[in-house]
């Protein structure tokens, strides 16, 4: 099962910050077009950008989440938000909207789950929007990972165990992949151009959680790659 994802860049110069205080959050009330019925969605935002960007805070029509800002390299909870069309902004968190990052309108279903990745560097920023499904059986001893290539010069991609079993194969650009199982003992993962098996991009060493669901992208950092796992939901 493949997850559904997709991108918007923003252009500082063709783009106006617009956005009303209209976003209700993980802890706040939601309301839908019926208070009986309350439509919500819910998203999780990474902070993958490329570099030393800093923290950054992202923002739902014009309001900051309640998750608060996100260091390098690190991702929110599950966020609680109206469901259908949102205006999503990203600004350095020492700053406000009119040092934006990057921008993007998205249209969110109720009851549905989304992550989304700020990536690229000062050049060129990015939103990657990808609708997430947990879907399949529970394992005993067993975690699930999945795996994004945010890398903006990575085309398909292999990510492997130390032992040369194969978790994904020929990952194109911005395309989340199913879960995988994994058991939870200590595992090196390290990732690979699509056949070539010398030509090794960088690895990580992760230890999973029994149950857990963990999320693992690649993005550049300089004139090489970093492999990032991140826990989505314990």
């Amino acid at each position: 099962m493949e997850f559904r994802c997709y991108s918007s860049f923003f252009s500082l110069t063709l783009h106006m910050v617009a956005g009303f205080l209209t976003c209700a959050l993980l802890s706040s009330c939601v309301k839908g077009d019926d208070d009986d019925s309350p439509q919500r969605s819910f998203i999780t935002f990474f902070n993958a950008a490329e570099g030393q960007q800093g923290d950054v805070l992202f923002y739902i029509e014009g309001s900051a989440v309640r998750t608060g800002a996100l260091p390098s390299d690190s991702n929110s909870t599950y966020n609680q938000v109206y469901a259908g069309s949102r205006l999503f902004q990203v600004a350095p968190a020492a700053q406000n909207l009119s040092a934006l990052l990057a921008e993007s309108r998205e249209d969110l279903t109720a009851n549905k789950y989304y992550s989304c990745f700020l990536t690229g560097s000062s050049a060129q920023h990015g939103l990657v929007f990808c609708e997430d499904s947990f879907a399949g059986r529970d394992s005993t001893g067993k975690a699930r990972v999945r795996f994004i290539n945010i890398s903006s010069n990575a085309d398909k991609l292999d990510l492997n165990l130390e032992r040369g079993k194969k978790l994904f194969a020929e990952q194109v650009q911005n395309q989340m992949s199913g879960w995988a199982y994994v058991d939870t003992t200590r595992h090196l993962v390290a990732i690979y151009k699509s056949g070539e098996p010398k030509v090794k991009l960088d690895s990580i060493n992760i230890h999973p959680r029994d149950g857990a669901f963990y999320t693992l992208y690649l993005r550049k950092q300089g004139d090489k790659h970093k492999l990032v796992s991140r826990l989505i939901i314990r």
